[in-house]
């Protein structure tokens, strides 16, 4: 149930907010005044686009905010989505930027169209002409003869609708693996290649890294020769003239003078520490310069090696580790085409079982539903005969599909003929959109709008009448909302007048501009209101006279409901 729509900086509207109360809610206002300003607004809320021209000359952006009673169904939509629950309270807004920016809230949290179109559906339920249009639509009419079959023939749908798409599920399942025997032994030996492949060269994790250091050895053998041919030099000198030789000359002699003072001393022994270490150093590099020898062969053998682990590297994978799970990867395919013929037995055995559970549900449902139909038509018939629609014969014609659906396996198709005389025919080529209007008004009232949480908003469904159908449509919208929130947007005083709630729309022009407002009225000014409606812009005593006959005798009605 809706009861606040704050409307800001929408086309006309400036600022307004609107309660919306238990009952029948009647919205009416002159033509052109913004009747439909109001409904584009909660159209916002339901997650239909919106361009930048909805907002208001002068404005930066149009605010539109929906607050809603929650509901269990609702808020299980909110859930999944991640979106904060309050169990009594559901806040729908949409923000449009005349720059282009669009923002949408759900309880304050930032939310897609999407969502909020799952959300809405459990909230609110717009029946304009546009929105009349399911009712051509067969799976729409198929779920009507459900709906009206009551809690076991909807929990019966639901069950095959389950079985359906496990079936669908199953069914793809097994063609992809069918798909995939086809291509079996070309991609089986192609699988054993890369796994000889891979086998063959007998690969070790870090065995990469522990060649490239010894290629890049061998590969730089001539320069390491060099630099201790060089170290060598320095250290030996080509006739003894080297560091080593300097330095021993240099030790002798601070020997010689070291016992003459303690500084002296202290320098002697460190020059002669540096001597050895360096002569040690000395001999090491010598000791090591000799062992450095070419081998071609292993050079060979190491570049090779190298090759092949990079040309499996370019294949499967840029480190051993990686072609080495490519080689595990390969074997569990390899494991799976061998278990592909008993997978597909799997799911050939899960199909059959799943078909016939789907047939034998099938038939419980077609079952129920054929109980459903005459009770249905004939409730229709008796509500459209009540809707001034006398003469209209209204029927059902259900024929057996011989593919399996989602909801079962009966095509429907509802028929109507509006004339005495007439040949039944879909609705889609005999109704007008006043009729259409009717026919949804006459479905909802024998559904008694199947979940009561769901506010009804009733547009154009005094297209195309007037006079006593008139009366009897508002008569017959006020006994649908004794249990559900209707909100109607009409111009016939004959709706009108059964109004629980009663708003006007005003339309003023001002310097700034037209500006479009909302009131709620009672009393007086739902006389006044009555009386536009009725005789036009002139107010005669006449007018009013009728007005308040036309109220009078709505109140009686209404009572009469209430008993």
């Amino acid at each position: 149930m809706i009861f606040e729509l704050k409307i800001k900086d929408f086309i006309l509207i400036e600022s307004e907010t609107i309660l919306f109360k238990d009952g029948l809610n009647i919205i009416t206002g002159e033509t052109g005044a913004g009747k439909s300003m109001i409904l584009g607004a909660i159209n916002l809320v339901l997650g239909a686009p919106a361009s930048n021209d909805v907002v208001r000359l002068g404005a930066d952006s149009a605010q539109v905010q929906c607050s809603f009673f929650a509901n269990e169904q609702a808020n299980a939509v909110l859930k999944t989505a991640g979106i904060a629950v309050d169990p009594d309270l559901i806040v729908i807004s949409r923000e449009i930027n005349r720059k282009g920016r669009r923002i949408s809230r759900v309880n304050g949290e930032t939310a897609t169209l999407n969502v909020i179109k799952d959300v809405t559906q459990y909230l609110l339920d717009i029946h304009g002409q546009f929105d009349n249009q399911a009712l051509f639509n067969k799976a729409y009419q198929l779920a009507l003869i459900d709906a009206y079959g009551g809690a076991a023939l909807i929990a019966k749908r639901k069950q095959l609708a389950d079985i359906y798409e496990n079936l669908h599920t199953e069914t793809v399942l097994r063609d992809e693996l069918l798909n995939a025997d086809e291509n079996k032994e070309k991609q089986v030996d192609f699988l054993n290649f890369q796994c000889r492949e891979i086998d063959d060269a007998a690969l070790k994790v870090g065995e990469d890294e522990t060649i490239e250091t010894s290629f890049a050895y061998y590969a730089n053998l001539e320069r390491i020769a060099a630099a201790f041919e060089s170290a060598g030099a320095v250290f030996e000198g080509e006739f003894g003239d080297g560091i080593l030789s300097a330095l021993s000359k240099l030790v002798a002699a601070f020997h010689k003078v070291e016992s003459f003072d303690e500084k002296v001393l202290s320098f002697s022994k460190r020059l002669s520490e540096q001597f050895y270490l360096l002569e040690d150093l000395s001999r090491d590099l010598n000791h090591f310069s000799e062992t450095l020898s070419a081998d071609p062969e292993q050079y060979e053998r190491l570049e090779k090696r190298l090759d092949d682990i990079n040309r499996l590297k370019s294949k499967y994978g840029k480190t051993v580790e990686a072609i080495l799970s490519y080689r595990q990867t390969i074997a569990e395919q390899l494991e799976a085409y061998e278990q592909l013929d008993a997978r597909i037995a799997a799911h050939e055995k899960q199909i059959d079982a799943l078909k016939k559970a789907y047939d034998v549900l099938a038939e419980d449902v077609t079952e129920m539903r054929s109980k459903a139909l005459k009770p249905f038509k004939d409730a229709v018939t008796s509500e459209l005969t009540a809707l001034n629609m006398k003469a209209a014969t209204f029927d059902i014609v259900i024929e057996p599909l011989q593919e399996r659906t989602a909801s079962g396996r009966d095509d429907v198709v509802f028929v109507i003929a509006t004339n005495a005389g007439q040949p039944l025919k879909p609705l889609k080529r005999v109704l007008s959109g006043g009729e259409l209007s009717r026919l949804m008004l006459a479905i909802k009232i024998i559904l008694g709008v199947s979940d009561h949480d769901v506010a009804q908003i009733f547009d154009e469904i005094d297209a195309g009448i007037s006079g006593t159908t008139a009366n009897v449509v508002g008569e017959k919208l006020h006994e649908l909302a004794r249990d559900n929130q209707i909100i109607c947007i009409t111009h016939l005083p004959q709706i009108a007048v059964f109004a629980d709630h009663h708003y006007r729309i005003i339309k003023s022009s001002e310097e700034s501009g037209a500006k479009t407002m909302v009131e709620a009225i009672e009393g007086d000014a739902v006389v006044e209101e009555i009386g536009r409606l009725v005789g036009g812009v002139e107010m005669t005593k006449n007018t009013v006279a009728h007005a308040s006959e036309m109220l009078t005798n709505a109140v009686k009605r209404k009572q009469n409901h209430r008993q």
